[in-house]
């Protein structure tokens, strides 16, 4: 055997294991459909998280205006609003009996800018009542989410107030320790406009379920901005998509044009709903 030929066998056996220890087509092929499959699987995992707490808010909000229809039927007043509660073996906290939820101000034909009185008492009545899952206070100072208000499926806190002769469930609610009630934003549009469409129109400055948000002027995160309408100068809506909960073709558009910007990935919606 020539040198040549001892030269041309260690190339060829070279060559050889390179082969084996490289991947085929066929095996480079089966990786990347493995990991496309992992890619999906993550993102069908999230949007079926997401799908599920909106279920779960949609549930609810349902499963409470259940509970006080049928306090009201067992006990004859409202949870929260009745005067009688403490006779019923609901308490020490009395409502007034006039059937709006009153912060301790009494203005009914203001929004309320305390979390306390009748608004606290709501969700204590329906816990003593049996009405609920979790234990609620009723204590205005203490104010925090889970112990004087529901949380929500999604996060944030679930708040009710009376304004102008109606009620409303206030979604996105944060603690309000001392009284002072405060919200924040808690939903993507994607997710607002899913809650809107189930509960009511799927537009969100009309019907049922308004869109708000936590940036409607020089008091951001305050109550008072739960009845401050989404424009393009108070906060909450934007003629470039992408900005904010709401997206306007132009500044003053129609309120049937109006709708949730599906550009927006950050949490920009707070949402306020008519109670049944």
């Amino acid at each position: 055997m020539t040198v040549f030929d001892l030269d041309k066998k260690m190339l060829l056996m070279d060559y050889k294991k390179q082969l084996k220890q490289a991947f085929s087509l066929v095996e480079l092929s089966i990786v990347i459909i493995i990991l496309g499959l992992l890619v999906a699987s993550v993102t069908v995992g999230k949007d079926l998280i997401k799908a599920a707490q909106v279920r779960g808010v949609i549930t609810q909000i349902t499963s409470f205006d259940t509970s006080a229809n049928t306090f009201n039927l067992k006990y004859d007043c409202y949870p929260g609003d009745c005067s009688k509660a403490s006779r019923r073996g609901l308490g020490d906290n009395d409502g007034n009996g006039n059937g709006i939820y009153e912060d301790s101000d009494f203005e009914t034909d203001s929004l309320p800018d305390l979390e306390d009185y009748e608004i606290v008492f709501f969700w204590q009545h329906l816990y003593l009542a049996g009405f609920t899952n979790g234990a609620f206070d009723g204590d205005a100072t203490n104010g925090i989410i889970g112990e004087t208000f529901p949380k929500l499926k999604s996060g944030g806190g679930l708040g009710i107030y009376g304004l102008e002769g109606i009620n409303y469930y206030h979604l996105c609610l944060d603690d309000s320790v001392g009284e002072a009630a405060q919200f924040a934003d808690c939903f993507i549009p994607e997710d607002a406009f899913a809650l809107d469409n189930k509960l009511d129109d799927g537009f969100p400055l009309k019907g049922t379920v308004i869109a708000r948000s936590s940036s409607c002027g020089s008091d951001p995160n305050a109550f008072s901005c739960a009845n401050t309408p989404i424009t393009t100068t108070s906060g909450g809506a934007s003629t470039v998509a992408g900005e904010a909960c709401v997206f306007q073709v132009d500044a003053t558009a129609d309120i049937d044009e109006d709708e949730y910007d599906f550009e927006q990935t950050s949490n920009s919606c707070n949402l306020r709903i008519r109670m049944q």
